[in-house]
């Protein structure tokens, strides 16, 4: 699979839209050589839990005239009823990435590891997550195991090799190819494993692999997700609902046919992918280039607002 994926090609990130290389993305699609800095909020992932405003603005919330991109009328419902008037809805960042041509392996599993609060730090869910992937390796051509980047480390490394496993790095977030390198490892592998919930589970659907949820399952620790809360200012009732949609419990009842107790057993179900990441209202050349504030307008009106607001924050510190 590695001889197969891109460069990794790191860029100071600008603004969520340039995470993962998206705005690199739709410059190529568009026939824009560089760039331009974006003025929208455009959500990465997959929402798998019922969507609150956090998600989209923060906890501190965002100007109402702000572009705001989402997946769903769901989404945009909730966007619209707390005032913001520029809801647009879109699809995630991951359908404007065109199929790569991979010629996908016959039996080939990819898992993908939980992230560790990019900490770097070999944890014990890691091993016990490890020894059962390599207690269905004989079931299976190869077994990768996709590594967030910042959850890689030399220990980890070794700890996959010594159960005959394949280490893969899959996303960093100031990589512009990482949106192609995920979508290249999607359509290399057969089937797609994880034992957590996350906007992997949707992508694997969507670029057509057998996916499930097996294994010792993961919850992350409270304690994470609650500082997480705070750095964002969230809600109470946010967080909350963070901790207890990454249950277990939560995710079996949601999604039962996650966990078919094999990864060979798991759904494939390219319309569902398509589906839950809003392909449907994937939008034009002409809209994105609207939507992101990429035409000559946008730059002008995005620039000067945003400087409007700086000279008003240092005004309110004086």
């Amino acid at each position: 699979m590695n001889n197969i994926l891109p460069e990794i090609r790191i860029k100071k990130l600008r603004n969520a839209c340039d995470r993962y290389g998206f705005s690199g993305v739709i410059a190529k699609k568009t026939g824009i050589t560089f760039a331009p800095l974006s003025f929208a909020n455009w959500l990465h992932g997959w929402i798998w839990n019922d969507p609150y405003i956090e998600i989209f603005v923060g906890g501190r919330g965002q100007r109402k005239s702000l572009s705001i991109v989402v997946a769903s009328e769901h989404e945009k419902q909730v966007v619209d009823s707390h005032g913001y008037t520029k809801c647009v809805l879109g699809g995630v960042p991951l359908i404007y990435v065109p199929e790569q041509g991979i010629v996908r392996k016959d039996k080939t599993l990819l898992a993908f590891l939980p992230h560790s609060t990019e900490s770097a730090k070999l944890k014990k869910s890691h091993l016990d997550y490890l020894d059962y992937l390599h207690s269905v390796r004989g079931d299976f051509s190869d077994v990768y195991v996709s590594i967030y980047w910042y959850d890689n480390s030399p220990d980890l490394q070794e700890a996959i090799k010594k159960r005959n496993l394949i280490p893969v790095i899959g996303a960093r977030p100031d990589d512009m190819n990482a949106l192609v390198r995920i979508r290249r490892m999607l359509e290399y592998a057969e089937y797609v494993t994880s034992n957590c919930i996350g906007s992997h589970i949707a992508y694997a659907l969507y670029c057509g692999c057998t996916v499930s949820i097996c294994g010792p399952y993961h919850m992350y620790d409270n304690n994470m997700i609650t500082a997480a809360g705070n750095v964002h200012e969230y809600s109470e009732s946010y967080y909350n609902h963070l901790i207890e949609s990454q249950k277990e419990s939560y995710v079996k009842g949601r999604y039962p046919w996650l966990f078919p107790g094999h990864p060979a057993k798991g759904r494939k179900d390219v319309s569902y992918g398509e589906q839950i990441l809003g392909k449907k209202w994937m939008l034009g050349d002409k809209d994105l280039k609207k939507v992101l504030g990429w035409t000559v307008e946008g730059q002008i009106k995005g620039y000067v607002t945003g400087g409007i607001r700086r000279v008003n924050r240092f005004v309110k510190n004086v």
